[in-house]
This record gives C-alpha cells, sequence and structure tokens, in this order.
C-alpha cells in the first residue's frame, strides 16, 4: 500500500489514482549497484567467507593426503 510503506532511496514515486481507481508507480532505474538497498548483504558476505575456508581447508587436506601417500 503506497501510504503505509516508505523508500528510503528515494526511488519509487507514487502517483495520483486515475479514473479507474488503480494505483501507480513511478520506479527510478538504478545504474549502479551501489544504489540498491543491502539487503542481506551481511549474511551473504558471512558465508562466502565461510565457504572459502571450507575449500582452503579441504585443498590442503587433499594436498597433505597425496604427498603422503606417494613413494
Amino acid at each position: 500500500m503506497i501510504g503505509e510503506a516508505s523508500d528510503p532511496y528515494g526511488l519509487v514515486t507514487p502517483t495520483a489514482v486515475d479514473s479507474k481507481g488503480s494505483n501507480s508507480l513511478i520506479v527510478e532505474n538504478v545504474h549502479s549497484i551501489a544504489q540498491l538497498p543491502l539487503t542481506g548483504g551481511a549474511d551473504i558476505a558471512f558465508m562466502v567467507v565461510i565457504a572459502a575456508l571450507l575449500g582452503t581447508a579441504g585443498v590442503i587436506v587433499i594436498v597433505r593426503s597425496r604427498r603422503n601417500t606417494t613413494v
């Protein structure tokens, strides 16, 4: 609903109700990803760091196990 929500970034502006009784919105095009809201950004960054650490640990385990099995 237009009256209840607010746009902190100023990208959506409501227009007046037309003759049919429907509302419309004007949405500005975002030219840079820096203008987008960072919803969930911290969680995604955390998951990427964990995935990188697990991947690095996996590579270390594989390299050490191969080094120990070769004669």
